[in-house]
């Protein structure tokens, strides 16, 4: 499955672009499950803005497995 980020939507209505959601705007998460010998992996792929880089990595380094 693949998302693109194209905007932030508030209390279910779609807000007008800003510099902030420019700068992410377009941005991807892709999951992908696969399956070997029984046991299921799933990856995750995800555009990043480079201010955030960091705190996913420390986020990911700390997960299970």
């Amino acid at each position: 499955m693949s998302l693109k980020h194209i905007g932030i939507v508030n209390n279910g209505k779609d807000q007008p672009a800003d510099n902030k959601t420019k700068n992410w705007s377009g941005a991807m998460e892709t999951y992908l499950l696969s399956e070997t010998n029984s046991i299921t992996e799933l990856k995750v792929t995800v555009d990043i803005v480079s201010k955030y880089e960091q705190y996913f990595l420390i986020k990911n380094s700390k997960s299970p497995g």
